[in-house]
């Protein structure tokens, strides 16, 4: 349990690459709608790229919290 100890909720800065990707799909989104094509397909593919970046990151805590417990 004492794992449990050093746990801290999470705060703002902790959700800043996921804000970042909600961005950037709504971008695409919008830009997709109004027929930007080649805006649409940037923003797309920033927000793959950061989507992989975050599951990347999720799962590497997700196994240093794991051995922690």
């Amino acid at each position: 349990m004492q794992g449990m100890a050093n746990f801290k909720p999470l705060t703002q800065k902790h959700f800043t690459m996921l804000k970042w990707l909600v961005i950037c799909i709504v971008i695409s989104i919008i830009a997709g709608i109004f027929g930007f094509a080649g805006i649409a397909d940037a923003a797309a593919g920033i927000a793959k790229i950061i989507f992989v970046i975050f599951i990347i990151i999720s799962i590497i805590v997700f196994l240093a919290f794991k051995k922690i417990f």
